[in-house]
Order: C-alpha cells, then sequence, then structure tokens
C-alpha cells in the first residue's frame, strides 16, 4: 500500500513480521472478517503514540482486543 509505505519511511520501520499464519475468523452478523496481524517494530514512536501499558484504557473493537490481550499478556 502506498500510504504504509510513505508511513514507514516516516516512523523508520525496523522490521515487519507477520503475527498470526492461519488468519483469525471474526464473525459479525453481517459478515466473516478473516484477519491477519502484523507486527511493526521502529526505532521512532510518532507524536500519537499510546504507551502499551496505556492500551488496555481505550475502547476498542472486540477483534482487536483480542489480539491486543494475546499479543501483550506479558505487560
Amino acid at each position: 500500500l502506498p500510504q504504509f509505505h510513505d508511513f514507514s519511511e516516516k516512523i523508520n520501520v525496523k522490521s515487519i513480521s507477520l503475527f498470526n499464519e492461519k488468519p483469525v475468523v471474526h464473525r459479525l452478523s453481517h459478515q466473516h472478517l478473516n484477519t491477519l496481524f502484523w507486527i511493526v517494530e521502529t526505532s521512532e514512536t510518532t507524536e500519537n503514540a499510546i504507551p502499551i501499558t496505556e492500551v488496555k484504557n481505550y475502547a476498542v473493537p472486540v477483534l482487536i482486543e483480542n489480539f491486543v490481550s494475546e499479543f501483550f499478556e506479558d505487560y
């Protein structure tokens, strides 16, 4: 995606890796989402960055909440 490429240059991406080889299927009433999560490590933070310890204080969709709980279970 061109937008991601432009953004990735601004935040100095160190690495990108696929978190889940098998898509997570999230069922909504009108559609099924087959979701892959990518981990992007950067050497810089953006001005809008949210610390890991603060993520749980934000309202997010269930799909994202489940991912955050699994990915950051050690935090």
